[in-house]
């Protein structure tokens, strides 16, 4: 999971040094509508293109803290869900990419799930790590908002969405 994430933010900043659109930020300017910028972002941000842009780089400060040691110690932690609740990846909410850690909870039984992709748990630890820098959504909803279309397109491999698919069957992974 994590080394496929770094991979993403790695895939988008090198096309944007070669000044393209990435494919994450298409696939986001196409359906995220909602909640485009974190709760430390104080400009008003215009589509998913540049939503992305600004989550990038707020990845990048989060990378450089936590490895810098100017945020808390990170832990990757484990918890099997208790009765009624279900998740594959989840993280408390962050306002502060220079100082919050990286830190999110894991469900192990998920990681033994041999219906699970690793594309599928790496969105779920993305949109983890979207609360963590700061992206909120209302409870349960997912589709059109930033921090749920993100982790979803992640999910399909950046491709459109498919006439008939419902996005229930990806954002039941979020948490």
């Amino acid at each position: 999971m994590i080394p496929m994430a770094f991979f993403l933010w790695n895939e988008h900043h090198f096309s944007r040094a070669q000044d393209e659109i990435s494919r994450e930020q298409r696939c986001a300017n196409k359906y995220a509508r909602f909640n485009l910028a974190p709760v430390w972002f104080e400009e008003k941000i215009g589509n998913g293109a540049a939503a992305v842009d600004i989550m990038m780089n707020g990845f990048t400060t989060m990378f450089a803290a936590n490895g810098f040691n100017r945020s808390a110690k990170a832990f990757i932690k484990y918890e099997i869900p208790k009765a009624g609740q279900n998740f594959t990846v989840k993280a408390t909410n962050g306002s502060n990419p220079e100082t919050d850690s990286l830190t999110v909870t894991i469900n192990p039984k998920s990681l033994d799930r041999t219906d699970l992709s690793n594309t599928a748990l790496t969105g779920a630890l993305w949109h983890a790590w979207m609360h963590r820098l700061g992206y909120r959504h209302p409870a349960g909803l997912y589709t059109s908002y930033f921090i749920g279309e993100f982790p979803m397109c992640l999910m399909r491999g950046f491709r459109d969405k498919v006439a008939g698919e419902k996005d229930s069957r990806l954002f039941q992974f979020l948490s």
